[in-house]
């Protein structure tokens, strides 16, 4: 495995076109605790592999989970 986090500006660039709010709140739907800032600007701020696989599992049958599922398998080994 590649590593086992993520950052939020490789998230929204996959996932929401760059769109860093959006993905921060659909990491907090998925349960991110604590609580990402959805209002700030940090693209280098990380995220673990389980809070994307959580938001995956959520999201699994529309476009973000498609996105998702993408990322994660080309970071597996």
């Amino acid at each position: 495995m590649r590593d086992d986090t993520f950052t939020i500006g490789e998230l929204s660039e996959r996932v929401t076109g760059g769109n860093e709010r959006a993905m921060r709140k659909m990491l907090n739907d998925a349960g991110a605790d604590p609580r990402l800032d959805e209002y700030a600007i940090d693209p280098e701020e990380t995220v673990t592999r389980d809070l994307v696989i959580r938001l995956f599992a959520r999201r699994a049958g529309d476009r973000v989970g498609h996105k998702l599922r993408e990322l994660l398998g080309e970071t597996m080994d």
